[in-house]
């Protein structure tokens, strides 16, 4: 039986009994250790990282990239929006890697609201700007604790549905946050960020927070350095508080907070895409 199906059993498992809403508890790990016991597939570790995330558990992987790495991903990014203009296509078939300003004037999503400058990269369109060569290791890790093979997806493209995006996120000082909500779990049992950024160093107020009840947010930025992952189940409750609110606001600067966001998403070819949706 490979790793990935062990963990697949558990979360079927797991899931019988419904679904985790709010943080019970932060879990700390060095990215070696997560890397070969996930890998590894041994019940006893499959159980606790299972029982662990459906309890409400928020995971930090510490150092899982390097701070060159980071650095590259951030020069990287801002090189590729200075060199494209802003758009929003839709992600189908020949789709580009694309970047997009969320100014907080457009109507909410799902009845929330994300303040943002984010750049999209898709496997389709080649690695040449050398994300996937980076990130591959750490989200293959991600996927078999999901219960899927490390490539699945890998060669996708929109009209399979199901695709893998990278999603490197800048929220601005002053004005950067994401309100309140959660996200589907449909094709992955966590969702997966980097740290591309420092509270503290990068920032000194707001952050990614994640409710331990209704309307009680607890911030998770304070614990977490840049190159950190963070995993957690979907359906848990969250957000990003406004980032550095005294400050004048300047989208041309690159301050505020990096964030990168590994995600398996469905194309705009699906008959119903599930959304995510506003939470208290």
């Amino acid at each position: 039986m490979t790793a990935q199906s062990v963990y697949k059993e558990k979360w079927n498992e797991a899931l019988k009994r419904g679904e985790p809403r709010y943080l019970r508890s932060i879990v700390n790990i060095a990215a070696s250790e997560f890397r070969d016991k996930v890998r590894n597939g041994r019940p006893e570790f499959v159980s606790e990282f299972v029982d662990s995330l459906h309890g409400g558990d928020i995971w930090i992987v510490e150092s899982a990239i390097s701070a060159e790495q980071v650095d590259t991903i951030r020069k990287t990014t801002l090189a590729f929006r200075a060199n494209h203009p802003a758009s929003s296509p839709k992600i189908i078939e020949g789709c580009p890697n694309f970047h997009e300003i969320f100014d907080g004037s457009a109507a909410p999503f799902g009845g929330y609201k994300a303040t943002d400058h984010s750049s999209y990269f898709f496997r389709w369109n080649g690695d040449s700007h050398g994300l996937f060569g980076i990130l591959d290791e750490v989200w293959n890790l991600a996927k078999i604790v999901s219960g899927r093979a490390p490539n699945e997806f890998s060669s996708n493209t929109p009209k399979d549905i199901f695709v893998d995006r990278i999603q490197v996120i800048q929220y601005p000082a002053g004005i950067g946050k994401i309100t309140t909500h959660t996200d589907p779990a449909i094709t992955m049992k966590c969702n997966t960020g980097i740290y591309l950024s420092t509270y503290g160093v990068d920032f000194q107020q707001g952050g990614f927070f994640v409710a331990r009840g209704p309307r009680q947010p607890v911030l998770i930025d304070p614990q977490v350095k840049a190159g950190d992952m963070a995993l957690w189940y979907p359906n848990l409750v969250h957000g990003v508080e406004p980032i550095d609110p005294d400050k004048s606001v300047n989208w041309n600067l690159t301050d505020g907070r990096w964030f990168l966001a590994l995600n398996t998403v469905e194309s705009h070819l699906a008959k119903e895409r599930h959304a995510t949706k506003h939470a208290i």
